[in-house]
């Protein structure tokens, strides 16, 4: 502990008064006697009037000087060492992943970086401004640039830990910007448990400290489950990894529908994996559960620091069955592309059909919707809803399209989901036409500038467009081309209804189920209710920020139904919960404090405070006695009399 005005403790000096007062004070002794005539005390008060007497043991003597030195105490503002809070402008990063709900510190990590970022509110000076950002899947400002501690405590009291991982790139691209516009130099603490997920994030113009939580890397974890349905029935993979470095047993149960379907004890090394293919299993069962317990003495404990990841579920929902409307790329008389009727014809759940013309070649739009329309050559009008597939696209409200062109040059294709499996190299395009795609479109192939497939979402409806067509191109006679579309078919038209079976916290489910459903509503694990509205691609849910099953209810004039789907922490980046004792992060500094500044926690206030309580109890003790003998005498009676 150091006093920051040491000074003031020269008024320590006045205890001196205060013991020569006490000396010189006249002292009586309260003595009965059996008559006034009689003063057997003559020679004590002579005694008691006599200064510079010795000083006995006294109560109020000990307390006044207490007293005193709680004063002089908090005049010297006594302090002790502490985290520096460094500049006028403080930025604090709470990292509020997944791997923060760890329990390896109490309560978890989590709470310890809000009594850390507490602390640092405390600490603040005056005239300093403080910025609190929450490091969620999306950054989040608690308070932004204020010297008032009540809002930042208020800001801060809203955060709370999620349950999947963050985006530290634009957090601390939020915190770069703040430090860029404060006045003077800015100082930004991360308190987090590290795991920022690059080997090295660009420098910052500002200093950084780094307040590393957690103590422990010990973690089981259950980091994959999946279905899928064999000519054998229904088989499941389930992976569990040791993220720590000691050995972990366990208990891993399996569970379908609710009920126990097989339970082992598990015995793993630090980093090692354990995999299970199980087949066999009960081919009605729907919801399947992998759960991890420790171990006796105490089975419902956690096996390890972070429970988030010792549950997982699997959902097995049957494909739908789908209906695709082909429309002719010659009306009079009417012709078929072969090539895209036997590529639907062979895809599972898909039902292809043709439109037949009318009299006089016109193209009646169907009375009923479809799941997937297939457009070549000819626009039919307007079209219930549904995914729309557009082969050498004609003239149509969705964008606009002009003449042909050649298609030479070298070829492009993006690194997507729907061009995994697609090999161009070989592929010939004479000519495409000149389109302009939708804004937000997402073009998969080009040439030379110009688009040959590209993808987007216009007018409430999928769409996937082939500018050129397939006469003027080997396309067809290429393995690519089935490849192609059934990825655009599954695009345009999911055989399930909902889109994505391996969720993760914080990402959106697409949701299609079949264009007689008017509203779905979504209930969380928890029991929290979402009603959705169609979007531009059928309906889509976002609030998957819970682990757990969720339901989904179909609503629409002849269309009722529900389905489930799951939500599971597979993130390595979160079930390694080693704490990083570094960030890989460069600090431009432009002054500023040294990394190894240590600040001081004034006291004053509390050495105030014990003063005060001491003087409320000199006071009680003073008057106590006096307050005790007028009540005696009020109250007794009469009796021998008294000198003072």
């Amino acid at each position: 502990m150091s006093f920051i005005q040491p000074s003031a403790l020269l008024f320590g000096l006045l205890a001196l008064p205060i013991l020569l007062f006490y000396m010189l004070r006249m002292r009586r002794k309260e003595q009965q006697v059996p008559s006034t005539l009689l003063w057997s005390g003559l020679l004590l008060d002579r005694r008691a009037s006599t200064p510079w007497q010795r000083l006995r043991r006294n109560l109020l003597l000990l307390l006044q000087l207490l007293i005193l030195a709680g004063l002089v105490l908090a005049m010297a503002r006594p302090a002790v060492p502490t985290a520096a809070v460094a500049g006028d402008a403080l930025i604090v990063l709470l990292d509020a992943s997944a791997s923060m709900q760890a329990v390896d510190v109490s309560p978890n990590r989590f709470e310890a970086a809000r009594q850390a970022a507490e602390d640092l509110i405390e600490d603040l000076s005056p005239g300093a401004a403080m910025t609190l950002i929450l490091v969620g899947p999306e950054p989040q400002i608690l308070a932004s640039a204020t010297s008032d501690k009540a809002e930042l405590q208020d800001g801060l009291a809203l955060a709370s830990a999620g349950t999947g991982s963050v985006d530290w790139p634009s957090a601390l691209a939020l915190a770069a910007g703040s430090a860029a516009q404060a006045p003077s130099q800015a100082t930004i603490f991360i308190l987090s448990d590290g795991g920022l997920g690059a080997p090295m994030l660009p420098a910052m113009p500002a200093e950084i400290r780094y307040l590393p939580l957690g103590s422990s890397d010990d973690n089981l974890a259950i980091s994959a489950l999946a279905l899928r349905q064999t000519p054998r029935g229904t088989e499941l993979y389930l992976q569990v990894h040791n993220y720590g470095a000691q050995a972990r047993p366990a208990v891993l149960s399996l569970t379908v529908d609710g009920n126990l379907a097989q339970a082992e004890r598990i015995d793993l090394a630090g980093g090692e994996s354990l995999s299970r293919a199980l087949s066999g299993l009960p081919g009605a069962g729907r919801v399947y559960q992998a759960r991890l317990q420790g171990i006796d003495p105490d089975p419902e404990a956690p096996p390890d620091a972070l429970a988030l990841d010792d549950v997982a579920y699997a959902v097995q929902r049957p494909p739908r069955e789908r209906r695709a409307l082909l429309f002719p790329y010659q009306l009079d008389p009417p012709r078929y592309s072969l090539f895209v009727e036997k590529v639907l014809l062979a895809l599972d759940d898909l039902s292809p059909y043709r439109a037949v013309p009318g009299e006089g070649g016109l193209i009646a739009p169907p009375d009923e919707p479809f799941e997937l329309y297939v457009v070549d050559g000819n626009w039919p009008g307007d079209l219930p809803p549904g995914g729309l597939l557009m082969i050498n696209p004609p003239d149509n409200p969705l964008f606009s399209v002009g003449e042909m062109r050649a298609a030479a040059g070298p070829v492009q294709v993006a690194d997507h989901l729907l061009t995994r499996f697609l090999d161009w190299e070989d592929i010939q395009v004479a000519q495409a036409r000149m389109t302009s795609p939708p804004p937000g479109s997402l073009i998969l192939v080009e040439a030379a500038g110009l688009p040959l497939v590209f993808v987007s979402e216009v007018e409430g409806r999928r769409l996937a467009v082939l500018t050129f067509d397939l006469h003027d191109s080997d396309l067809p006679l290429q393995v690519a081309f089935p490849i192609l579309l059934a990825e655009l078919v599954s695009y345009l038209a999911p055989s399930q209804a909902v889109g994505d079976v391996d969720l993760r916290p914080g990402q959106a489910v697409d949701i299609n189920p079949g264009s007689q459903v008017t509203q779905v509503e979504v209930t969380s694990p928890s029991g929290r209710m979402v009603r959705l509205e169609p979007s531009g691609s059928g309906f889509r849910f976002t609030h998957t920020d819970e682990l757990g099953l969720y339901q989904a209810r179909y609503i629409g004039p002849e269309a009722q139904g529900s389905d489930l789907f799951a939500v599971n922490l597979f993130e390595p980046a979160e079930s390694s919960i080693r704490p990083t004792p570094e960030v890989p992060i460069l600090a431009s500094t432009a002054g500023g404090a040294p990394a190894n500044e240590v600040g001081q926690r004034e006291l004053w206030p509390w050495v105030t405070l014990a003063a005060l309580l001491l003087l409320m109890i000199e006071w009680w003790v003073d008057h106590r006695p006096l307050e005790l003998g007028r009540r005696a005498r009020l109250g007794a009676p009469r009796g021998p009399a008294r000198r003072r």
